[in-house]
């Protein structure tokens, strides 16, 4: 993954909704167009040794590791307004950065790993 590709990105949330009486509810919204129906429909996990993708019929352990280690990687559709990308957390010394990808729209909607 070309780290040139991806940009600088500031959470936004939504506060309140459905359970904002439990003090805990605050809704990640689509980073292009602050949206809340935001499905994760991929999670990669890339550590030195190995990498770790889950989807939602299957779970992958790739022996080796890969150039983008020290990430965890989450794999956005918003199928509303069809925008498509990746929540990108950088781990580096202690410290945590945050990184956007713009996706292409991608062909049928991607199946969101938590529903049934």
């Amino acid at each position: 993954m070309d780290k040139e590709e991806w940009e600088t990105l500031e959470l936004k949330f939504k506060h309140g909704g459905w359970a904002d009486h439990q003090d805990r509810n605050n809704e990640l919204l689509c980073p292009q167009c602050d949206f809340n129906y935001l499905h994760i429909v991929k999670v990669i996990v890339a550590r030195r040794t190995d990498d770790i993708t889950v989807e939602k019929d299957r779970v992958e352990i790739r022996e080796g590791g890969s150039p983008t280690r020290g990430n965890v990687i989450a794999m956005e559709y918003v199928g509303e307004c069809r925008h498509h990308g990746l929540i990108i957390f950088n781990f580096h010394k202690g410290n945590v950065h945050v990184w956007h990808k713009k996706l292409a729209e991608p062909r049928g909607a991607p199946q969101d790993i938590f529903r049934d």
